[in-house]
């Protein structure tokens, strides 16, 4: 998935590389290579101690610099970044499988933290697995050998044992719409 950073909210695609943040790092390096230079050529203690600490000093702008900028950096990131649901959302629909998020949506909080079983949907519906199961955390697909699914969600396709609990009215069986029911197993 590629993003086009010029349309993300809040972030200026102009101000996303500039000289100053190279060179602040530069300098502080320096800083630290004459305040080395200095302690070797420098032989009396007292006055070594006095260089290190002018040279220490002149680097404290450069750091407070540096660490402004970052903040500045984090801050606007933060402010830009979208939620982890509205992504989910967003994932779906790159995959043209948007009208499914109210369904996925519904079926959350009542999957909980369970393991759930998916119905592969028709060839149709081209569906990313990963966006489904973003969408439906914390609640987990079912995987290879692994622990039994307490659920089992179908998109599209309803096999004929869940057809039958529907047509005799199974609680346990809760249609949202024509081919995307839930059914604890």
């Amino acid at each position: 998935m590629t993003t086009n950073r010029a349309i993300l909210p809040g972030v200026n695609p102009a101000q996303e590389f500039s000289v100053s943040h190279l060179i602040q790092p530069l300098l502080g390096v320096l800083g630290v290579l004459a305040l080395i230079g200095v302690l070797m050529l420098v032989r009396k203690w007292r006055t070594r101690a006095l260089a290190a600490t002018v040279v220490a000093l002149a680097c404290v702008p450069f750091v407070v610099s540096a660490a402004l900028s970052s903040s500045r950096q984090l801050k606007q990131a933060r402010a830009s970044s979208t939620s982890a649901r509205a992504g989910a959302t967003a994932c779906l629909a790159e995959d043209h499988a948007a009208r499914l998020a109210p369904f996925l949506n519904w079926a959350r909080p009542q999957l909980g933290d369970d393991v759930y079983a998916e119905i592969p949907p028709p060839k149709s519906l081209p569906l990313d697995v990963w966006c489904v199961t973003t969408a439906l955390l914390p609640a987990l697909p079912q995987g290879p050998g692994g622990v039994n699914a307490k659920w089992t969600i179908t998109m599209g396709v309803v096999p004929a044992d869940i057809r039958a609990r529907i047509r005799r009215h199974d609680p346990s069986v809760k249609v949202f719409a024509p081919g995307l029911v839930l059914a604890r197993n």
